[in-house]
């Protein structure tokens, strides 16, 4: 749901969760995302990248207690790196850069993961945003400047 250009991921009364792609942006690549986040209800917050019809994608999951940067395959987690991080998550910038094999997830502008992985996340794909919390129709996450910045090859 769009209400005066913020957008609003709500779980659904039978469902966990909820989650968002942008249109057209199948076939991006090398990218930085941003958003900032409010009214977070749930135990993760994920920014989704290069995400395919097969199931693929690399995610940064942001939560209480950590941020987790995951791996999916057949849609199903094959690999996660994570790091301890308390922090609320209201009001602050998540993001995430796909720049070839590396991956950072941010806070605020400031890396709070980084790694890399070779050949192991698809190298174009859809950009998206999730929120999940494991009691059915309560999750909600709330996001505004939304901003996706292509990163010039080298």
């Amino acid at each position: 749901e769009i209400d005066g250009g913020v957008l609003e991921l709500l779980a659904g009364e039978q469902t966990t969760g909820g989650a968002t792609f942008l249109n057209g942006s199948f076939l991006w690549s090398n990218i930085t995302i941003k958003a900032k986040v409010d009214n977070v209800v749930g135990d993760s917050t994920s920014i989704i990248a290069r995400d395919n019809d097969e199931g693929e994608s690399a995610r940064c999951s942001f939560g209480a207690g950590a941020v987790t940067f995951r791996i999916y395959e057949d849609y199903k987690e094959v690999r996660k790196v994570t790091t301890s991080r308390r922090s609320e998550l209201s009001g602050k910038t998540l993001g995430m850069t796909v720049d070839n094999e590396s991956v950072k997830c941010l806070i605020d502008n400031t890396v709070v993961l980084n790694t890399k992985h070779n050949d192991e996340i698809p190298s174009k794909g859809r950009v998206g945003f999730t929120n999940w919390t494991s009691e059915m129709g309560v999750s909600k996450l709330r996001l505004h400047n939304v901003e996706v910045t292509a990163i010039p090859a080298s």
